[in-house]
């Protein structure tokens, strides 16, 4: 019953060659399982105390213990609690990998009745791997503002190249929807959504009564503020979820709703409504369409973990990439709540054009504080996400 050696250091004999040994340990009539203090001796010179293949029982409990607590952060000499402290992103997976190992190496001491104390020393590795991969941070409140506040914002610089690309994505193809039907406004009638249509017909006489663009009683606000943050998070939605099918399916959702807006502004421009729409969009467009943008970079960050996982294995690379993501979906999700309240109250009240234009400068300047606020953490976000 053996614990192989998988962790190379300094206490134990650099000059190991450690393939070759666990090649001989496996390949070798009668060298598995080794016997008990295999090639380990306590009275060998210390750069000779090294093990192989380490039987579980013995002398060499403390050799395991040393050898295998090490990418544990742990004190060995004072079995003392793992660091406090979050794993980086590139050091999860070989983490995970040595987590697996050791796990599997404290199943076969249970499964062949080894020693004790060396089962007692492992369970602790295994606890501590545990709670340091999966551990609950209980200042909760205080972590939750921290992800909103500093690790969202900080994700969206860090990302910025692929929210770049979630902003072209939606952008080119609303310009190209734009000129379509300004080139030829008879496809209005073909393309756009028929209460699309009848808004602009009734526009000009919205406008004839000193009402703007889908105005409401004050008393139906908060329904309409409550439905377009539903329907809002669910364009986000299927935005970051495409993702999954190679991030095609978050192109094909920016794409598509990039068209739709770009096509629906020619119309009302053709019928001479154009500031009558986006006097209602100016207030809130700002950070909904940012939103939209943020939740599209992360359905790509997941779709370009299975395309290009570069040094990791797929899963792990989805792992890394899927942090990232889940802090642009927060941003994404954090500014739909916002954006949305200021629609449901302000876009489609009666408020001077001013005013609506003043909210839309003012949500823009809050968020480039917000994104300014995340890029002075960008470094020690990264090593969380």
């Amino acid at each position: 019953t053996v614990v192989i050696d998988r962790f190379d250091n300094r206490e134990t004999g650099p000059k190991i060659d450690y393939a070759q040994a666990l090649s001989r340990l496996f390949t070798e009539d009668g060298r598995y399982p080794p016997k008990a203090g295999y090639d380990f001796n306590i009275n060998n010179p210390p750069d000779r105390n090294y093990v192989n293949g380490i039987r579980i029982g013995t002398d060499d409990y403390f050799v395991a213990w040393v050898r295998a607590s090490r990418p544990w952060t742990w004190d060995v000499n004072k079995s003392a609690a793992p660091f406090d402290r979050t794993l980086s992103a590139d050091e999860l997976p070989d983490f995970a990998a040595r987590y697996r190992e050791v796990a599997a190496d404290l199943a076969r001491a249970r499964t062949y009745g080894a020693d004790a104390r060396v089962r007692l020393r492992l369970e602790r590795l295994v606890a501590a791997g545990h709670n340091l991969l999966y551990r609950d941070d209980r200042k909760t409140w205080h972590r939750m503002w921290r992800f909103v506040a500093v690790e969202c914002p900080a994700a969206v610089v860090s990302a910025w190249r692929i929210v770049l690309i979630a902003f072209l994505a939606f952008t080119l193809p609303a310009l190209g929807g734009y000129a379509a039907l300004r080139e030829r406004p008879a496809l209005a009638e073909e393309v756009l959504p028929a209460v699309m249509l009848e808004r602009a017909e009734e526009g000009k006489r919205e406008v004839a009564a000193g009402r703007g663009y889908a105005q409401a009683q004050a008393e139906s606000r908060a329904g309409i503020a409550s439905y377009i943050m539903t329907n809002n998070m669910r364009v986000a939605f299927a935005c970051f979820a495409g993702g999954v099918v190679l991030g095609v399916g978050s192109l094909v959702s920016l794409a598509f709703n990039g068209l739709l807006l770009g096509a629906i502004s020619a119309h009302f421009q053709n019928v001479g409504l154009l500031a009558y729409l986006w006097t209602f969009v100016a207030g809130h467009g700002v950070l909904e369409l940012f939103a939209i943008w943020c939740a599209g970079a992360a359905g790509f960050l997941l779709g370009l973990a299975i395309v290009r996982p570069g040094p990791y294995s797929r899963r792990d690379a989805l792992v890394l990439n899927a942090r990232i993501a889940m802090r642009l979906v927060g941003t994404s999700i954090v500014l739909l709540l916002v954006a949305g309240t200021i629609e449901g109250f302000l876009s489609t009240s009666g408020a001077a054009t001013w005013i609506k234009v003043a909210v839309s400068v003012a949500s823009a300047v809050l968020l480039a504080l917000y994104l300014a606020n995340g890029a002075r953490f960008r470094d020690e976000v990264a090593a969380i996400a």
